[in-house]
This record gives C-alpha cells, sequence and structure tokens, in this order.
C-alpha cells in the first residue's frame, strides 16, 4: 500500500468515525427527548418498586448521597424526576376527575 493510499484509508476511517459518533449523539438526543422520558417514566418506577432492585439501589446510596460533583448532578436530577412524577400523577388524577365529573 502506498502512502497516498494510506492517507486516503485514513481520512476515510476519520469520515466514518466522525459519522458513528454524530448518530450515536442524534440517537442520544431523539431518547432524552422530554416525551419519551415520560413514556419510561412508570417502567422505571416498577423497576425501583421491585424487590430485584433494592440491592443496587443500597449500591448506588454513595453516588446519591456523596460529596462529589457527580452525586449533586444525581441529587438534582432525582429531584426533577420526582417532581415530574408528582405533577404527571396530579394531571392524571385531575384529568381522570374531570372526566367522570363532565359524564
Amino acid at each position: 500500500m502506498t502512502r497516498d493510499e494510506q492517507k486516503k484509508l485514513l481520512i476515510v476511517q476519520g469520515m466514518m468515525h466522525r459519522l458513528e459518533i454524530a448518530h450515536a449523539l442524534d440517537q442520544l438526543k431523539s431518547h432524552t427527548q422530554p416525551t419519551a422520558l415520560f413514556s419510561k417514566l412508570p417502567s422505571l418506577m416498577k423497576l425501583i418498586m421491585a424487590s430485584n432492585a433494592v440491592p443496587l439501589l443500597s449500591t448506588l446510596l454513595p453516588v446519591v448521597f456523596g460529596k462529589s460533583k457527580l452525586s449533586r448532578v444525581v441529587r438534582r436530577v432525582a429531584l426533577m424526576v420526582g417532581a415530574g412524577a408528582a405533577l404527571t400523577s396530579l394531571f392524571k388524577r385531575w384529568k381522570s376527575s374531570r372526566n367522570q365529573s363532565s359524564n
């Protein structure tokens, strides 16, 4: 393989790598849309309530209650998820009571 062929091959490999990164970022963005997160919230709550998740949660406690920057971020995200779950529950309850009162 000549030097020019190696150079072209390296350029193509770099382009493929950048395309894979762009594709992965696009998938990550599409899976973190609010609608996607709210649709996965009930299954996440079922997982937490399951007895198999209790040992996993006990190993994650230092991440949640630690003093590192990661634990602060985890606490903020957990607070936001909890607030979202509470608001979703209230909205569903309000909507069902409104539907029952109109019937």
